[in-house]
């Protein structure tokens, strides 16, 4: 209803196939190579939707080839929406500004100051889309005394 994403997890398992990509055979065309030399393993996927579309956010897979493990690799789809760490310094521009914009727009007469990342997402699409929920909290900076945030503001406890 709010316009965010859910988010589902699945998990598979996967066999090779008899059919290299190069042949440009549909995977409904092959068969599976023997038990001892095919490649198996297990997947996990993250996949989101949102407004009634989906997109891959992340893909593990741990596969092993018919002699022996391999190392773990995770795959990120590039244009996919996936999670940031709430303390990404890739974040503190984006969230430098968002409180810069509503310190000059709001009619308070005090400045606000960040309180905390709850949580963060990231999506690579010809730039930089963030999707980042944070809190804010009043300093004792009033904007008649000071234009703009600045290092000796300090949050008020029930700001």
């Amino acid at each position: 209803m709010d316009g965010s994403a859910t988010f589902y997890s699945f998990n598979y398992q996967i066999k090779e196939g008899n059919c290299s990509a190069q042949r440009g055979l549909a995977w409904q065309d092959c068969d599976f190579k023997d038990s001892e030399e095919a490649a198996t393993g297990e997947c996990t996927a993250t996949m989101g939707k949102k407004e009634n579309k989906f997109f891959i956010v992340t893909q593990t897979c741990k596969i092993t080839p018919g002699k022996g493990p391999i190392v773990t690799e995770e795959y990120h789809c590039a244009s996919c929406v996936h999670p940031i760490s709430a303390d990404n310094p890739d974040l503190e521009p984006v969230l430098k500004h968002a409180i810069e914009y509503f310190n000059n727009n709001t009619g308070h007469s005090h400045l606000f100051a960040l309180r905390e990342v709850k949580s963060a997402q990231g999506q690579v699409v010809g730039g930089l889309n963030f999707d980042i929920i944070y809190t804010i909290v009043q300093t004792n900076c009033s904007k008649e005394r000071f234009p703009s945030l600045r290092g000796d503001c300090v949050a008020l406890p029930n700001g």
